[in-house]
């Protein structure tokens, strides 16, 4: 089974489709493609927004499975609890 082809998990086979259908367009007037690759992405604010809220929950969880000894107090702080 095959991967699905994303940036994350596949650059390389993107860049290859990408390299073809530029080749495929340009192959008319006669230019030949040597390499194709994306060298920035940028996306709308909005899904920049809900990644990087994306991000910090994960990153939240992750504290929170790691260490049991400290609890959310809200307004993005933790307190530690005292275990006895």
């Amino acid at each position: 089974m095959q991967l699905p082809l994303t940036l994350r998990s596949r650059m390389d086979a993107v860049n290859e489709v990408l390299k073809q259908r530029i080749t495929a367009h340009l192959a008319i007037v006669s230019i030949r493609v040597m390499e194709a690759r994306i060298g920035y992405l940028a996306c709308a604010p909005e899904i920049a927004n809900a990644m990087l809220k994306r991000q910090q929950a994960i990153a939240i969880v992750a504290v929170r499975k790691k260490s049991r000894r400290y609890s959310w107090h809200g307004r993005g702080c933790f307190k530690q609890i005292i275990c006895r």
